[in-house]
């Protein structure tokens, strides 16, 4: 029997029977179906509405491992500020500032660090991360691929002035040997004999994590020499004498230091995020 006569014969069996009978026929032979077409219907909608109501980034920032827990439980009080300092149209334009975000230094030492890495590594290759601030071995460990642009490229003469007693550098040459940029004294502290076995270390040696953050502790914390360097690029900024990050505690004893993403496109609003962050 076709498909239509069967509709018709069961068509007309229901005649009469009320609304209980063509509930049951509906849901014997329509439901899944009707399921079907209701997902497919919700799915577009929410892509439509997804294109239509998506704001295109004025920046996008990622404060690895602040430790204040007042300011690091959301980013809003950040967010609304610096939109009105960098005169950006929240109307028009979105804001990303994450501050929660943590990577133990050393290496990650759970799922969700691991997660953090694949998220920092992934929003840099979609040219969605814009500024990467963080303690000194983690912005070095990210300084060691190239993750950083040399500031000179997008800092004013004036800029450069001001920020140059502050640079932090990695030695260029380095890039071109493929040298690892992290310190080798991690080496050292764990006997291991290579790199990799150091890092493996640190993940699991809690004494040496603890050491290396120790190590960036304000009061102690050395930055690289560029008259030990063959070419010393300038690829961030030690924000521990900004006044106004200081002001607020962002990084509390930690000495945090500010890059700007290669990838970026939008290198003007990262650098009035670091003049935000320094004299707001």
């Amino acid at each position: 029997m076709a498909i239509s006569d069967e509709i018709r014969e069961q068509r007309q069996k229901l005649k009469g029977q009320g609304a209980k009978a063509h509930l049951s026929y509906f849901m014997t032979y329509y439901k899944y179906p009707t399921l079907a077409a209701i997902a497919v219907i919700a799915m577009v909608i929410s892509i439509v509405h997804s294109i239509a109501t998506n704001k295109p980034s004025a920046i996008s920032a990622i404060f690895l491992n602040a430790s204040n827990p007042e300011l690091t439980s959301g980013s809003e009080w950040i967010d609304a500020s610096f939109c009105e300092y960098a005169g950006i149209d929240t109307e028009e334009y979105s804001v990303t500032i994450d501050t929660s975000s943590y990577l133990t230094p050393g290496g990650a030492t759970s799922q969700m660090e691991m997660g953090t890495t694949e998220k920092i590594m992934a929003y840099a290759a979609a040219k969605d991360l814009d500024v990467l601030m963080a303690d000194p071995y983690n912005f070095q460990n990210y300084a060691k691929s190239e993750m950083y642009i040399d500031l000179r490229t997008v800092l004013t003469e004036e800029q450069q002035e001001k920020y140059e007693p502050y640079y932090y550098y990695v030695d260029g040459a380095l890039y071109d040997a493929d040298v690892d940029l992290t310190a080798s004294e991690e080496t050292a502290d764990t006997g291991a004999t290579t790199q990799e076995e150091a890092e493996a270390a640190a993940l699991f040696d809690d004494s040496v994590t603890q050491e290396l953050i120790a190590r960036e502790q304000k009061d102690v914390y050395v930055s690289p020499d560029p008259s030990e360097m063959e070419d010393p690029i300038p690829v961030g900024v030690i924000m521990t004498d900004a006044p106004y990050l200081s002001s607020i505690e962002l990084y509390g004893n930690t000495v945090p230091v500010l890059g700007i993403v290669a990838s970026s496109e939008r290198t003007e609003t990262a650098v009035l995020m670091l003049e935000y962050l320094w004299d707001h």
